[in-house]
């Protein structure tokens, strides 16, 4: 697993295939939350790492596997066809 350095704390962040996408860098709302302040970004670094994140989760759903991840972006993102089985976070451990 990658790691990203914010504020002197590091975040894990890991690449996930999501259909139609490819390869995307995917991290905890926890990192999203050090970016930013008031809806603005903390500073330019921030902003830059920002970019780089192609969709945060939460602390649990990070660590879903891999096609399970990539199902619950494409349904959150609203791109998930009716009749594709999107897997809860409740029921994995």
């Amino acid at each position: 697993m990658d790691t990203i350095e914010f504020d002197q704390v590091i975040y894990p962040v890991r690449e996930v295939y999501v259909e139609g996408f490819g390869m995307e860098l995917v991290a905890q709302e926890s990192l999203e939350n050090a970016l930013m302040k008031d809806d603005m970004y903390v500073s330019s670094a921030a902003k830059d790492i920002d970019n780089s994140i192609f969709y945060y989760v939460s602390d649990k759903e990070f660590y879903l596997s891999e096609d399970k991840l990539g199902d619950l972006i494409l349904k959150e993102l609203g791109e998930c066809p009716e009749d594709q089985t999107v897997f809860s976070t409740e029921t994995d451990e």
